[in-house]
Formats: structure tokens, sequence, C-alpha cells
């Protein structure tokens, strides 16, 4: 439960940070995968529409909360700080490798082709942790283990699965409409790495240190 009460922490900062802070632009403020589903669900027409992917992550991590409460620690404010300090340790590796793909500068904040204020970035950064480790790990990543116990794999396969087919995915997503990047290798191999050290950091560490590490990532990449 600790996990995902601090990400759902992480997501109503977020949520509130571009709410009250924008000042109308909210899509330059938000992070790539939000920015994306917000402004194709907004040409539909409908107002109410582009609040789905909010509510689905706000009704996904209350249920995930709800599956492990029992996981409750004695301390919630001192078990936070240390997720918060291990979330920006975990960061700095990840940052070493993409300096050395030449890539370090490489982020899902702001959304490409869009150009936000330096105090957007902190925002932008919570949201990448929260959104795409909601879809690409707690979702993608349970659902491809549940998918293997199902194929009564070993567990090398399964992690093989995992790690192959999410990290991958993860990558691919940053090169879909209306946010798209052109391709260049350099700069997807390293997101098919970082999603594997994601996809471990929330197999080992859990869903709250690789959203916590994915944002930290994103805020050391953007003002380094």
């Amino acid at each position: 439960m600790v996990s995902g009460s601090f990400v759902l922490v992480l997501f109503l900062a977020y949520e509130l940070g571009v709410r009250f802070g924008s000042g109308g632009d909210d899509l330059v403020w938000r992070t790539g995968l939000d920015a994306g589903l917000r402004l194709l669900l907004r040409q539909q027409g409908n107002a109410y529409l582009e609040w789905l992917p909010c509510v689905v992550v706000a009704v996904g991590l209350g249920v995930y909360c709800c599956l492990r409460r029992k996981d409750r620690p004695p301390e919630w404010l001192g078990t936070w700080a240390g997720m918060i300090v291990e979330s920006f340790l975990v960061a700095l590796p990840l940052l070493a490798a993409a300096r050395s793909l030449g890539a370090d500068t490489i982020t899902s904040v702001p959304p490409p082709g869009t150009k936000a204020q330096p105090k957007a970035i902190l925002w932008s950064s919570l949201g990448a942790g929260v959104y795409e480790e909601f879809v690409f790990r707690l979702v993608l990543v349970s659902f491809l283990t549940g998918i293997g116990k199902w194929l009564k794999l070993s567990l090398w396969l399964r992690l093989a699965l995992m790690l192959g087919v999410s990290s991958f995915v993860f990558a691919l997503a940053h090169h879909i409409p209306p946010f798209s990047e052109p391709y260049q290798r350099e700069i997807f191999v390293f997101r098919v790495l970082a999603g594997a050290y994601f996809a471990m950091l929330y197999w080992l560490r859990g869903l709250g240190v690789a959203a916590g590490g994915h944002a930290c990532y994103d805020i050391l990449a953007s003002v380094s």
C-alpha cells in the first residue's frame, strides 16, 4: 500500500500543479503520454472525455492501494522520505547511461513540439513518472507476467518476456502521434534500456520507486 499511496501523492501533486499553475495551456505542462491522450480525446468534441486518462489512473491507483492495504508501514512519512531519496539514487545510473549514449537531454517533458516554462518541468516530470509507470509497468508488466504464468513459462522466460516486450513498447510509444518524435537509433536504444531498467525497478522495488525514479530522471535530465 505504501508504494501505491506514494504514487497517488505524486499523481495528486501533478494534477493540482498543472490545474493551478498552467494558466490555460495545460498540454504544455503535461507529460507526453498524458498530453497526447488528452489532445486526441479533446478533438472528439466532448470536454469531459479528456478527463478519462486522469480517472483511469486515479481508479487504478486506488484499486492497487486497496489490494495492498495489508502492506501498511508503521511510519508513513519516514517511509516516503526514504522512497524519495531512493528515487533520486536510482535515477543516477540511468542519467549516466543516457550521457554515455548521447541521450542525456531526452525526456518526456515537455511533449515534443512544445515549449514548457522552466517551472513546468517539475510537474511534467511527476506526470511522466506516474502515467508512464502506470501504463508500461503496473498494467503492461503485470499483464505480461500473467501471460507468462498462464503459459507456464519458467521464471527466467517470464522475466525475458516482461523485459523484452514492455521495454520495446515503451520506446515505440514515443513515436506515436500526436506528439511523435523522429526516429533516432541512439535515442530508441536508450529508451529500450530505460524501459528495461524501470521494469526491473518495478519488479524488485515496487511501483513507488519506479515512478519516483522515472520522475527524478526527467527532472535531472531536464536541468543538467
